[in-house]
């Protein structure tokens, strides 16, 4: 089930992973939990009429089986549903699997970040909403 992170929860939500959630007024945290054990997390912020996605994690021993699915189409719909024109993104040009994510999900290259992960390339890809062009 995909709920709300509380402000309660980010001190152990960054003990977890190697992003640190935030609490502001732009900032969406969710986490996707199975029997009370948090295995994924999405992080985007709302600016206006966009979202940024932020950060997607998943625990390692629930890699491939579909939860990074379910908080993207979590994500989506939270956009559809908020009257957003497009989602961002950076990913690092070597994370594969991460970048033929974003691609099923629509987002395309806008364009190359140069040395943006410690010297690593990273690419900025966009989704666009037809509804809002």
């Amino acid at each position: 089930m995909i709920k709300e992170i509380t402000n309660n929860e980010i001190e152990l939500i960054n003990n977890l992973i190697d992003y640190k959630i935030t609490s502001n007024s732009f900032e969406k945290c969710f986490k996707y939990e199975i029997n009370n054990e948090i295995v994924g997390i999405i992080d985007f912020s709302k600016i206006y009429e966009r979202l940024e996605l932020n950060y997607i994690w998943i625990s390692s021993s629930y890699r491939g089986k579909k939860y990074s699915k379910e908080l993207m189409n979590y994500m989506i719909n939270y956009a559809q549903n908020n009257n957003i024109k497009n989602i961002t993104l950076e990913v690092s040009v070597e994370n594969k699997i991460a970048i033929n994510l974003y691609q099923k999900y629509g987002f395309i290259k806008a364009s190359t970040r140069k040395n943006y992960y410690n010297g690593i390339d990273a690419l900025l890809m966009i989704r666009k909403f037809d509804t809002y062009e």
